[in-house]
């Protein structure tokens, strides 16, 4: 089953990004931007997970409408070409509604990310930390570090490509140069700790 957002979800959205835009005809265009933008994004991060590119799409389309208009009215005697180029900057192939200081974000430019179904076997109470950092991003039992490295990594080990399980010893490794001192997350990765021993045993070799 495919789920999308509504029709009447899309246009509630739109009379009220109208409403908004009413509103600020006289304001600049960098803080019509600033209350336009928490919008945009909570409304499309709210529909991400469902099947909304096209909608995405048809939303910018309309959104610029209102803006094109918006921008006609504070300079009725210029011309529509004129008024773009004012208002949108051009990066790429995309025009941007933007002042070279704020610019607006665009409905499709929030990634869509599906909603990945529960194991049928798993519960927040069985104790599988790896599993549910990995989905859910977070442990209060467990160091931050920790935490984003796993969730970033889907929850395996660099070394052997393996799942880490609830009784895995884990180690926080510096990958890429071997300085302890570097602790970027570019240079961090997770691995068992007969990984992490392989790795340094080959090291003192």
């Amino acid at each position: 089953m495919l789920i999308k957002p509504s029709d009447e979800a899309c246009q509630r959205h739109l009379r009220e990004m109208r409403e908004v835009i009413r509103q600020h005809k006289g304001a600049p265009q960098a803080a019509l931007i600033k209350v336009l933008n928490p919008k945009i994004r909570g409304w499309a991060q709210y529909y991400s997970a469902c099947v909304a590119k096209k909608t995405f799409d048809r939303m910018d389309a309309q959104l610029f409408h209102k803006l094109y208009r918006w921008s006609r009215f504070r300079h009725p005697h210029k011309t529509g070409g004129w008024s773009v180029r004012r208002y949108w900057k051009r990066k790429s192939e995309r025009l941007n509604f933007g002042d070279g200081t704020a610019r607006l974000v665009k409905y499709a430019d929030i990634p869509i990310k599906r909603h990945i179904r529960v194991r049928a076997d798993k519960s927040p109470y069985d104790g599988d930390w790896p599993y549910w950092v990995q989905r859910l991003g977070r442990d209060p039992t467990k160091p931050l570090r920790v935490v984003r490295l796993l969730k970033r990594d889907n929850g395996r080990c660099l070394f052997c490509g393996l799942r880490f399980r609830v009784e895995d010893v884990i180690e926080v490794h510096h990958w890429w140069d071997g300085n302890r001192t570097n602790n970027l997350y570019r240079n961090l990765v997770l691995l068992h700790g007969h990984c992490h021993d392989q790795i340094h045993g080959r090291q003192c070799c």
